[in-house]
């Protein structure tokens, strides 16, 4: 049985309402659902320490891909290591139409970014250009058109 397609992509927050409202209302995704899951074994099937777990939970959705975003009441989220090169770190990856013009609505909004637009100079993706910002709660949030 081979692996069909993509479900969904999971990242822990630090505040699952900010979250929500940063890719919302500034990146324009659309929220599918939001809610609070918890129970006395929860943790286990999370793989956690800890058996017991509350946490609160939205879905939400870009063109076909959807992202969980968990924010950890009990036990409490820790903060995102803000290294990449960490092994099991990931980042967002959205295609845009304009990276310019994307890149400066997003400034105007508050988002620092931590590097220029790139551009790919050689190679099967030339002329692709690509950057990079973190949202509040570090993750590495990139922007990229292609060709």
């Amino acid at each position: 049985m081979a692996m069909m397609n993509f479900f969904h992509f999971s990242f822990t927050v630090s505040n699952l309402e900010k979250t929500v409202d940063f890719y919302k209302n500034i990146l324009g995704m659309e929220l599918i659902m939001m809610g609070t899951n918890e129970g006395e074994t929860l943790g286990k099937y999370l793989g956690l320490r800890e058996s017991k777990a509350k946490l609160k939970v939205a879905f939400m959705k870009a063109g076909d891909t959807q992202i969980e975003f968990i924010e950890y009441v009990e036990p409490k989220s820790k903060p995102c290591p803000k290294d990449p090169s960490i092994v099991g770190s990931g980042h967002i990856a959205f295609r845009v139409d304009d990276i310019y013009k994307t890149k400066k609505r997003l400034e105007n909004a508050g988002v620092k970014f931590v590097s220029d637009v790139s551009v790919i100079e050689e190679g099967e993706f030339k002329g692709a250009k690509w950057c990079y910002f973190r949202d509040f709660s570090g993750i590495p949030v990139e922007i990229a058109q292609e060709k």
